[in-house]
């Protein structure tokens, strides 16, 4: 399976690695799911295209959500 999450960076550290965050909505059977994804990103790992594979994505964390679930998360 292949898919694309769009990501934002959302800080960059002190060593100049990028955390990013992003959302992908899913629905499946009738009901709506969001795909977040968290991680580290090397500037280097990033194409000209402006994308980047999973396998250079380091401490990722991937969290699947009810509709409900992600509108409480999102409060945060």
């Amino acid at each position: 399976m292949a898919d694309t999450i769009p990501v934002t960076v959302v800080d960059v550290l002190p060593n100049g690695n990028l955390v990013i965050e992003g959302v992908r909505v899913v629905t499946f059977s009738g009901e709506t799911q969001y795909v977040v994804l968290h991680g580290l990103v090397r500037p280097d790992d990033v194409s000209p295209a402006n994308a980047v594979l999973s396998t250079s994505i380091a401490d990722a964390r991937v969290e699947t959500l009810l509709g409900t679930l992600y509108q409480l998360y999102c409060k945060d």
